[in-house]
């Protein structure tokens, strides 16, 4: 078994250009979850020019990898939603771009179910060579809940305070989500007063 490198890692640029090739290549096969792949690179001279090398890149790919056991560290009561939104499932195919995109949507998504503070770390991408497969782990900490608190208003208003405490979402211990701040930030541009207050 053997640790995953990270997603996204580049090749040295001090290296020769034949062992560059050679790890581009493997890192895209292993992007892709051909991590059992195997490249070798042969330099010949150009027969009508002695002077020019040729670089020849035999690629045996070999078994695509697929996850064995996906495990998630995170709250028992955040975890149904964790998992949905990550959606990485035993026996699909360990593709870095999958992963990466998987775990930017938890980022983008669980603040606007009131999980502003959501936090990703340690990662853990176990090899296991000899079955073809991976274990992957992370662990998610959602932070704690965002509710609304008491409104405060200063400085001159256009309207009082009950006006600005009408939207609903609002109410005080209600889960501040970005659909509730959007609603109420619709709503306080045009507050319903009529005559206007002064």
């Amino acid at each position: 078994m053997g640790r995953a490198a990270h997603p996204g890692r580049q090749p040295r640029p001090d290296q020769p250009a034949s062992l560059e090739d050679r790890d581009i290549a493997l890192l895209l096969l292993r992007n892709d979850g051909y991590y059992g792949a195997n490249v070798t690179t042969h330099l010949r001279t150009d027969p009508a020019d002695p002077t020019q090398l040729e670089a020849e890149l035999s690629v045996e790919p070999g078994a695509r990898y697929t996850f064995s056991a996906v495990r998630i560290q995170t709250p028992d009561d955040v975890r149904p939603l964790v998992e949905s939104l990550l959606n990485i499932q035993t026996g699909d195919v360990v593709q870095t771009e999958a992963i990466l995109a998987a775990e930017d949507r938890l980022r983008l998504e669980l603040p606007k179910r009131g999980r502003p503070f959501v936090m990703l770390s340690d990662r853990d991408i176990l090899i296991d060579h000899d079955a073809s497969a991976a274990r992957y782990t992370l662990q998610v900490d959602p932070g704690p809940d965002a509710v609304f608190g008491d409104l405060r208003f200063e400085g001159r208003q256009a309207c009082g305070a009950t006006t600005w405490r009408a939207c609903p979402a609002s109410r005080p211990e209600n889960p501040m989500t970005n659909a509730a701040s959007t609603t109420c930030a619709r709503r306080w541009s045009r507050p319903a007063c009529s005559p206007p207050c002064r």
